[in-house]
């Protein structure tokens, strides 16, 4: 009984500090809207704390990422997470090459930290909705299971990732992921920012969704022709 209420416990801090890396993510990649450089360099230190926590809480999964085999799904959560990984140390760096601009005693801020900044906070943001996805599918899956309806949920991921599109050019975040420096539409008010993000963030965690999606599909064909091809052969005297 006591093991269950840690266990339970656990899991509730672990999505706390899921949903704060979240929250602040999203707090951080509207700095235009929500001015402030030395609440912006603040929010940034408290999310790099945060994601350090969170890897130390799943470092079980980087532990054991050379050990066992790789189907589809489980090579679709291991890119993904090692692409966010590597971006995190990005976003870091450019952010310590940027910090001068807030604090006296680091270094005077860099053209090459400001294009790192830009870049790994686009492709983050991209990453973890993507990374949630893959983590929100299975609920996903079981609802529209339940319902007899479970045929429809690629067009409903679809569906999703059209807005997330649109919200995506809406934002001009490939404007940051390509360093064109064209000048950004204004999103208007902290609200305007918060549904075109929210778009994009569910669009693309539908993306994910999706990719899981076909992911299993694809292995459960392959394991279906592996066992006839077994029995096949079985059958053959």
């Amino acid at each position: 009984m006591a093991r269950g209420k840690q266990a339970n416990a656990f899991r509730i801090f672990r999505i706390t500090i899921d949903c704060l890396m979240l929250s602040l993510f999203f707090y951080l990649m509207g700095y235009r809207v929500f001015r402030g450089l030395m609440d912006h360099a603040v929010a940034g230190i408290t999310l790099f704390v945060l994601i350090f926590i969170h890897v130390y809480l799943n470092r079980a999964f980087y532990l054991h990422l050379f050990q066992g085999k790789y189907p589809l799904p489980r090579l679709l959560f291991a890119v993904i997470a090692v692409a966010l990984l590597i971006d995190f140390v990005l976003m870091a760096a450019g952010s310590v090459m940027l910090s001068g601009a807030v604090f006296a005693f680091m270094p005077p801020q860099t053209q090459l930290g400001h294009e790192i900044h830009l870049q790994a906070n686009a492709a983050g943001f991209l990453l973890i909705s993507m990374h949630l996805g893959l983590h929100l599918y299975p609920k996903f899956k079981g609802w529209f299971t339940k319902r007899g309806i479970i045929r429809y949920l690629p067009l409903f991921l679809v569906l999703l990732l059209i807005l997330g599109v649109y919200c995506f050019d809406r934002a001009s975040l490939l404007t940051d992921l390509l360093l064109t420096y064209e000048r950004k539409p204004s999103l208007g008010d902290p609200a305007g920012f918060i549904m075109t993000y929210f778009g994009v963030l569910t669009g693309f965690a539908a993306f994910g969704g999706l990719l899981l999606h076909y992911a299993h599909a694809i292995t459960m064909k392959r394991s279906q022709a592996r066992s006839q091809t077994q029995a096949q052969a079985q059958a053959k005297p």
